[in-house]
Parts: C-alpha cells; sequence; structure tokens
C-alpha cells in the first residue's frame, strides 16, 4: 500500500492533519488575493489595511490556532461569499457588504487581547469560533474588547452592554452581567472533544434551495432564521452518540478532531431522504437530522467522512478527470448518481461499515438496538459492495484510487464474503 493510498483508509489522524493543512493554507492563498484586489480599488482603501493586519496577526498566532481559523466552516464560508479567487468588483457586488465581517474573522470571543468594531448577523457576533457566541438584539455593530481575562462588549458610542471575567469557550453567563438581552452563549461540546454542537449561528443557519444536487442544494449567503428548520435540541443524544464512537472506535473519533468543527441538529427538510450533509464551501461543519443514538453514530461518521474525502480529494485527486457522463442506480439514492458520487458513496459507506462493526464488538448498544445496529451493518456491507462493482468495471481511478478500491472490496468480502 503506497503512502498516499493511506490518506483513504480508515483512519489515521496524523495523515488527515497533514491533508487539512495543506487545504487551509490554499484558503490562506485566497485570503492573500483577496487583499491584492483591495489595494487596487480605492474605495476599499481601509478593508486593505485590515487585511494586511490580519494577514500579520496570522503570522504571529500559534500555528494550532491558524490551523482551526483556517479549518472553520465559519471563516471559510465568509471567504467564499467575498468570492475566494473567483472575481470581484461590479461581478460581486456584495463584496462591499461581506467585508464589513472581516473584523469578526480576526478574533474569537474566548481568547485574545484586542480592541475592535464587529458587525452582527441576525442579532449575533459568531466569529470564526463558533464555542462562544454573543447574542446581542436590535445592535448591527458593538464594541468588542478583550483583554487576558476579561471581555467587554459596548456600543459604539461606548456605552457598556456586558462585562465579564474568565471567559472561555465554556464560559457560562451571570445573568446579573447582562443586559438589554445581551448574552454569552457557550455551547456543548461532543466529550473530550473541540467539536462544538450547536444551531443558533446565523452563519450556519443555511437555507436548503429544494434542489438534492450537490452545486444547487442551498441558497449561497441566505440564512434560515425559521425555528421549524432549526428547531431548539436536546444534546444529550448527540453527545452520546460521541461518546460510543470514541470509545468504540477511538482513532476515528480523533480523525474528528481534525476535520470538524461543529455538528449542526437541523430538522428534516421535506422530500428529503438523506439523514445529514455537509456543505464544501462550509468545510467543517456536519447538519445532522436525526436524533436516534445509533443513527447519530452512523451519519456523525458518515459526514465527517465526506469532509474528510473532501479534504483528500484537494491534494491527490482520486479518480481521473474525464469519467463517463452516465449514471447508474445504487442501493443508496432514489436518484442515479454518476460515478464521482458513487465513489463519495463507497468511501462513506466503507467507513460508516467499520463504525458500526467496532460498536458491535464493543458491546456499545443493547436489546434491540444491538441487533439494528447489525442488521444495519449488513445492509451497508451489501451497498458497499454492489457500488464497488460498478466503480471497478467503469471508473476511471488515479494510482491512489486504484489502492483504495482495492482495499475496500478486500474489506467487504472478509467481512460478508458472497454467497
Amino acid at each position: 500500500m503506497t503512502t498516499l493510498a493511506s490518506y483513504l483508509l480508515p483512519t489515521d489522524p496524523a495523515l488527515t492533519r497533514s491533508v487539512v493543512r495543506r487545504s487551509g493554507l490554499a484558503r490562506l492563498e485566497e485570503f492573500v488575493h483577496l487583499a491584492k484586489y483591495l489595494a487596487s480599488v480605492p474605495a476599499y482603501e481601509d478593508s486593505y489595511r485590515e487585511a494586511l493586519a490580519a494577514l500579520e496577526q496570522f503570522d504571529e498566532e500559534e500555528p494550532d490556532v491558524l490551523f482551526r481559523r483556517l479549518a472553520s466552516p465559519v471563516f471559510r464560508g465568509w471567504l467564499a461569499l467575498c468570492g475566494g479567487v473567483r472575481r470581484y468588483g461590479v461581478e460581486d457586488p456584495g463584496l462591499a457588504i461581506h467585508l464589513q465581517y472581516l473584523s469578526t474573522m480576526r478574533f474569537r470571543l474566548s481568547e485574545g487581547e484586542y480592541s475592535t468594531t464587529m458587525r452582527s448577523v441576525g442579532g449575533y457576533i459568531a466569529t470564526w469560533d463558533v464555542g462562544l457566541v454573543a447574542s446581542v438584539p436590535g445592535y448591527d455593530w458593538v464594541r468588542v474588547e478583550r483583554t487576558a481575562n476579561r471581555l467587554v462588549i459596548s456600543t459604539p458610542d461606548g456605552r457598556e452592554l456586558v462585562r465579564a471575567d474568565n471567559v472561555t469557550n465554556d464560559f457560562e453567563a451571570d445573568l446579573e452581567t447582562t443586559s438589554e438581552g445581551i448574552r454569552l452563549l457557550s455551547a456543548p461540546y461532543l466529550p473530550g472533544s473541540r467539536v462544538a454542537l450547536r444551531n443558533d449561528v446565523p452563519q450556519l443557519r443555511l437555507q436548503l434551495s429544494g434542489s438534492v444536487e450537490r452545486n444547487a442544494a442551498i441558497v449561497f449567503g441566505a440564512v434560515d432564521n425559521s425555528s421549524e428548520s432549526y428547531p431548539d435540541f436536546d444534546a444529550g443524544p448527540f453527545l452520546e452518540a460521541g461518546s460510543i464512537i470514541s470509545e468504540a472506535w477511538p482513532e476515528e473519533y480523533a480523525d474528528f478532531q481534525e476535520t470538524l468543527h461543529v455538528v449542526v441538529p437541523r430538522s428534516a427538510p421535506r422530500g428529503w431522504n438523506a439523514r445529514g450533509m455537509t456543505v464544501s464551501s462550509h468545510q467543517g461543519a456536519v447538519w445532522l437530522f436525526v436524533r436516534d443514538v445509533l443513527e447519530l453514530v452512523e451519519h456523525l461518521v458518515h459526514e465527517q467522512s465526506h469532509i474528510k474525502l473532501r479534504y483528500v480529494e484537494e491534494s491527490f485527486p482520486i479518480l481521473e478527470r474525464d469519467q463517463k457522463s452516465e449514471r447508474f442506480r445504487v442501493g443508496w439514492r432514489r436518484d442515479p448518481r454518476p460515478l464521482v458520487g458513487i465513489y463519495e458513496g463507497v468511501y462513506v459507506h466503507a467507513h460508516v461499515l467499520l463504525a458500526l462493526l467496532a460498536c458491535a464488538r464493543r458491546g456499545a448498544f443493547s436489546g434491540v438496538t444491538a441487533q439494528r445496529c447489525l442488521d444495519r451493518a449488513e445492509h451497508v456491507a451489501g451497498e458497499l459492495r454492489d457500488g464497488l462493482e460498478i466503480l471497478v468495471e467503469h471508473a476511471r481511478f488515479t494510482a491512489v484510487g486504484r489502492a483504495f478500491a482495492e482495499w475496500a472490496m478486500k474489506l467487504s468480502q472478509d467481512l460478508y464474503p458472497p454467497a
């Protein structure tokens, strides 16, 4: 097995971190590209100066902080809205609006020392680190000042709204320190991790378009503030699912730490058969539509695997560029899928199968749920095998991709030998 092929296999967190870093550096290049464009437009002189200050700040940040920032779905989503490396000027009239959030993307509420003005989205100040956000209803702009252990939020003219000491991502607001509905809201985390669990951050309340096609599933830049789409939720099942994965398959759970920032509970969209989703522009977030613990285990692994594969493919393409345009029917989708979609499904199925079997070996479930776990594993194995047969016959793999296909076929045959 080649070294590059091992990027594809479940699972090696050190190798995952390597491909995530590569992706983060590409986002940094996009930010530099944005700064260069700002330098060319006199109207953006102030934004250009702030972009330069941001680059100097990034250069001085601890490597792990910069790593997390560049892998943040909020930061990446904001940069995508700014245009990334696509185009600016008259073709992108929203750029001036998105630049108003540059200071919000530079800092985080839970750490650092700074004084700046931040723009709210839907009454929330949500920085690239979604572990701690501020609810500031009625205010489009606020002044945020951080010292070593204190956070002060004021109106732009200096009237103090909230002052809190010892603020971290685990901070719990003392209601007596708040006024006018201002709140500091920390998120629960999956056990033993930095993966936040929340659905109140406007930048992650993505609005769905109604299309099931990957490039048109969301209304880019739109916020869905509907409580029907993003209702209140019980964190318990999500935390239990995280704990089960961490105990049954610790290597996979360590992989979560490298690729995931936040799990966003959402209601199931009408007409969707899927149980969760990811969005490439907001890499690092997963949206889950289920609440059953067994289904949460499966779909946490499922969606994280999509994210990991996306990272891998940025650096090491899996399929050759020229593939058949024909679509094929597979067991996990109602609509016929292109070969690239089938490959992604096979990759994800391999992870899910190993996760379910790890849970079974660990005795993570009992009674009816334990049997459901085994039945589901057998079903996933069948879908994996069917998808692989299509790929082996029709797909054109790179050398790395061929290594993975061979491994996945051997896995399915060893675990569930053909009758």
